[in-house]
């Protein structure tokens, strides 16, 4: 049961830092490379399975939460100890690996299954679209605005996309 996760595991991570490989070199307009994520996530989201259970989950034992604190500090550390010998374009690769998604999602299928994480991963997905419509203002309202006011919109954008996908699901 363990082999099969640390499969899938490490053929994510491996898909990851191909994709931040692949896509440092391209130069796109901000507009298309938010298009292109935000057709990515949707595109995701509708080829994730459906759950086919629904899951209720129970208690999380004693050790959960240090656990997992663990787990998300060494993987920290993992990439904040790797950013001075990799420099700032691949480091910044690395900067954005998502680890709280690593561990929740690793923990939550141990602990209740296939159906569970599937909901985590497609509310996941879907509440990335607020991501995307945060760097999306702040890259074209940073030159204009300025600093506060750029990420205050921003976050505001991305409370509404947020507020938007609740409302519609």
């Amino acid at each position: 049961d363990t082999a099969p996760r640390a499969a899938a595991c490490s053929s994510a991570v491996v898909a990851y830092f191909a994709m931040g490989w692949f896509t440092q070199a391209l130069d796109l307009e901000l507009w298309i490379a938010g298009a292109i994520a935000a057709a990515g996530l949707l595109i995701t989201y509708a080829i994730l399975p459906r759950p086919k259970t629904s899951v209720a989950p129970g208690a999380l034992p004693w050790w959960d939460i240090p656990a997992r604190m663990v787990c998300v500090f060494a993987l920290v550390a993992g990439i904040m100890t790797g950013a001075d010998v990799l420099g700032p374009q691949r480091s910044g690769i690395l900067a954005s690996y998502p680890v709280i998604l690593t561990v929740i999602g690793a923990f939550t299928h141990h602990q209740w299954g296939r159906d569970a994480v599937l909901r985590v991963l497609r509310g996941i997905t879907l509440s990335l679209l607020g991501f995307v419509a945060f760097f999306l203002v702040v890259g074209y309202g940073l030159p204009v605005v300025g600093l506060v006011a750029a990420f205050g919109v921003a976050a505001l954008a991305a409370l509404t996309v947020s507020a938007l996908l609740l409302a519609f699901n």
